[in-house]
């Protein structure tokens, strides 16, 4: 263990050392660029996701808008599944941009993420043309392996075969597949890694079984290692897949020589090995699954295996899955904040069928790419196979609390190892158990947060989340959503998981308008809501009736609530000052029928506005008292036709938030800003997601570090 933290550690002190930046001629000096035509090379193997095509470009030349010369990668996007291959030679046209930054409290930066593999640009592109093709062999060879599989199946059936038998990074399976595995915890079968490694050499191994002599040993060697260089050719450059495959060379040298090497020390020498050569493996979660899968199986299944009555043919299994179960579980915890009680028993009932598939993969892949005509003899067995193993995903998935959610902070994840540790250092002296409780009470007192007020940065759009002293929940609108942004499911579902949400107790939708209300649809879809609060006007836009249909569908109650009516969650006040009947006649409506609120906890107050314009607020001035609020939202991102001084100085804030993104409508107004700074500090949810947390002083920082408190 001493080791194993020695070597952590080094790492993360060499991977300063070793920081990437861009060349002088990466297109990320010219980026963002609305428009550009690019001439590069295909550089990573083609990968379509179920709506677009993504691969790595080496750039060489900027054809348009000016010509200049380029020597970066960019990651390259294109709409719809297309033909190409690794070593193609394109002109595309498309859209350069910065990878995304976090925003949210929290979040996966992706800027950051690509960075660590040398790449700073994102290009969308919407037309190519390909210039020239590479002529490959080995391409051809491992485009028509992998297809072999899918010979006599249904698409969506013979992508996920593929994904078992050579990990979803080469042959992606369909969101769908991808989900329902993932919520019943058998995401790691669609990864290649141990499993397919150890599958691979035993079925090398099998025939040589009770042979003695070097000659055998050596033959087994090398025909191990030559299948495993086969694997890793058509697997991809995964950590994962790399941590098996050199794990996997270290026993064959074992096999070799008559002398296996120790396992531990083929588990620190790959581990070392990995983060010399990349120093970012260590914030791969694929990596950190794997290497706790790995560590699970050498370290704590004989100790499990030892204590279960059962024969090997079952005992072995079991204490796997409980070992691999005990190890991962905390880190899956704490970065998906979802588990499944069902997933040891989905393991056990899957491993046999999986073994299975992935040995008739190994055999079909060749066969099939020789003789294709062989598929009529396979394709009814492993599509047998794969309708059992869907039907035991179904089943499992359909049993009351298949999936649940939990906050699991970076505290608890520390104290589940440290205890883990504890029990098999010391198995006997139980003396650590007061101190652990000790500790586990201390982090719970600790999870007892005051009350907090996030304004997510969504885009172009609003959504506030309320999470009360004892964790309930209030969303007061769910972000924007057009064909090619759903804040909900790309932004806000994601953060409640991550704070640990489980059911939202109220959804406020503010007024029917899609940078609100679009996306309620992913809420709706991912967690119980118990009751909608909303402006009383439903549009004919069919977003607007598609959450209406579904509000009814699911027996949620809604309504429009009236002015001066209350609610009291856990000492988090909610008080509504809009009108029953908003006005009239007005510039918009929609935006004048906006649910105003005022929050109230712990003596400090925040005043939500919705798209309120002049006459709403004009409305709300004729009882000025009820306005004041330590905090604002600022009505309708900032535009021209709210936030009059009037206003402003019966609201009386210290800060106003105001939320906003990329847009055309040169939102927020400067001249409201210039109002606005005159008597407030201002945060923008475009520079990063803010959060207010109400305690016995007021404190208000944002994603970026910036904060003030009162």
């Amino acid at each position: 263990m001493s080791l194993f933290l020695l070597v952590l550690s080094a790492s993360a002190v060499w991977k300063e050392r070793i920081l990437v930046f861009p060349s002088a001629g990466d297109p990320v000096h010219l980026a963002p660029l609305r428009w550009a035509r690019l001439e590069g090379r295909i550089q990573s193997e083609p990968r379509f996701d179920g709506s677009k095509t993504r691969f790595l470009l080496e750039t060489s030349k900027m054809l348009s808008p000016w010509p200049t010369e380029l020597s970066g990668v960019v990651a390259a996007s294109l709409p719809g599944k297309q033909e190409l291959e690794k070593g193609d030679g394109i002109l595309g046209e498309g859209r350069l941009t910065l990878p995304r930054e976090a925003l949210n409290f929290g979040e996966t930066s992706s800027r950051e993420k690509l960075a660590h593999g040398g790449i700073f640009c994102n290009l969308a592109l919407s037309r190519i043309e390909r210039v020239s093709k590479r002529k490959s062999f080995s391409s051809f060879l491992r485009r028509r392996i992998l297809n072999s599989l899918s010979l006599g199946l249904p698409p969506e059936k013979g992508r996920l075969f593929a994904s078992i038998v050579f990990g979803a990074s080469s042959c992606p399976p369909s969101p769908e597949e991808r989900e329902r595995y993932t919520a019943i915890g058998l995401a790691h079968i669609l990864a290649a890694s141990g499993l397919q490694v150890s599958l691979l050499i035993g079925a090398i191994a099998f025939p040589f079984k009770g042979r003695k002599g070097k000659y055998s040993g050596c033959l087994v060697a090398l025909l191990g290692l030559a299948a495993i260089a086969g694997y890793l050719f058509l697997a991809g450059e995964s950590a994962s897949i790399l941590r098996a495959g050199l794990m996997g060379v270290g026993t064959l040298l074992g096999i070799a020589f008559g002398r296996p090497l120790l396992a531990y020390l083929s588990f620190f020498a790959v581990l070392l090995v990995m983060l010399i050569w990349n120093p970012f493996f260590l914030y791969d979660i694929g990596f950190q699954l794997s290497f706790l899968a790995t560590w699970a199986i050498l370290h704590t299944m004989p100790k499990i295996k030892i204590r279960l009555p059962l024969p090997d043919l079952l005992g072995v299994p079991l204490a796997t899955i409980l070992a691999v179960s005990l190890w991962v579980m905390p880190l899956q915890l704490h970065l998906f904040g979802t588990a499944s009680p069902y997933s040891i028993l989905a393991n056990l009932a899957s491993s046999l069928l999986v073994d299975t598939l992935t040995i008739l993969g190994f055999l079909m892949a060749p066969l099939i790419t020789v003789f294709p005509l062989l598929h009529l003899l396979f394709a009814p067995l492993s599509g047998a196979l794969l309708w059992t193993l869907d039907r035991i995903v179904f089943l499992l998935l359909s049993l009351p609390g298949s999936k649940f959610q939990v906050y699991f902070p970076l505290s608890l994840l520390l104290l589940s190892y440290g205890a883990i540790a504890l029990f098999f250092l010391f198995p006997k002296d139980r003396s650590w158990l007061m101190g652990l409780i000790f500790l586990l009470g201390l982090n719970q007192v600790f999870l007892l947060h005051p009350p907090e007020i996030t304004f997510l940065s969504v885009g172009q759009g609003d959504s506030i989340a309320c999470r009360t002293e004892h964790g309930h929940w209030v969303l007061v609108d769910a972000g924007p959503y057009s064909p090619d942004w759903d804040a909900g499911q790309k932004t806000v579902v994601p953060f409640l998981r991550r704070m640990g949400c489980r059911k939202i107790d109220l959804l406020i939708l503010t007024h029917p308008h899609r940078d609100h209300q679009g996306g309620a649809l992913a809420l709706l879809k991912n967690f119980e809501v118990s009751s909608v609060w909303e402006s009383g006007l439903f549009s004919d836009d069919p977003q607007s009736k598609e959450i209406l249909g579904n509000l009814l569908e699911k027996g949620i109650p809604f309504r429009r609530p009236g002015r001066g009516e209350r609610l009291e969650m856990d000492k988090m006040l909610f008080e509504v000052l809009s009108p029953d009947r908003p006005p009239r006649g007005t510039r918009s409506d929609s935006n004048s029928s906006s649910l105003v609120l005022r929050v109230e906890a712990n003596g400090w107050s925040v005043l939500l506005t919705g798209d309120a314009e002049k006459e709403l607020e004009d409305f709300l001035l004729d009882k000025p008292l009820l306005l004041k609020s330590d905090i604002l939202k600022v009505a309708h991102h900032g535009s021209r036709f709210g936030s009059c001084p009037a206003f402003l100085e019966a609201v009386g804030a210290k800060a106003g938030i105001v939320s906003v993104g990329k847009n055309s409508f040169r939102q927020p107004d400067q001249g409201t800003l210039g109002r606005l700074r005159s008597g407030m500090r201002v945060f923008r949810t475009d520079e990063g997601a803010v959060r207010m947390v109400l305690g016995k002083r007021l404190r208000v920082e944002n994603t970026r570090g910036e904060g003030y408190l009162w």
